[in-house]
C-alpha cells in the first residue's frame, strides 16, 4: 500500500521490509541490541549490518541489507530510536 509516495510510512518497500525484519525478528533484533548496548555512540545502520557480517545477505523476501534503494537516513534514525527505546 503506497500512501504520498510513501510505503507504509517509509521511502520505499525495500527500506521498509529490512526494518520490518530487524524489529520482528529475533535473529536480527538482539544482536543489535547487544551492539547498541555496549557502543557510547550509536553505530550507523551500515556500521551494525558489517558489525553482524550482513553485507552480501537478503531478507527472507530477497532485499539486500544493503541494497542500493535503502533509505539510509531513515535507517539510520530508527537505529536510533531502537537505542532511545532500549
Amino acid at each position: 500500500m503506497k500512501t504520498n509516495d510513501k510505503y507504509l510510512g517509509w521511502t520505499n518497500y525495500e527500506t521498509w521490509n529490512v526494518i520490518l525484519w530487524i524489529n520482528n525478528s529475533e535473529e536480527f533484533y538482539f544482536p543489535i541490541m547487544d551492539i547498541l548496548n555496549h557502543f557510547l555512540n550509536t553505530p550507523t545502520y551500515e556500521e551494525i549490518i558489517y558489525l553482524l557480517g550482513l553485507d552480501g545477505v537478503k531478507t527472507s523476501d530477497g532485499v539486500s541489507f544493503l541494497d542500493e534503494k535503502l533509505n539510509y537516513e531513515e535507517l539510520n534514525e530508527a537505529i536510533e530510536n531502537m537505542r532511545v527505546a532500549s
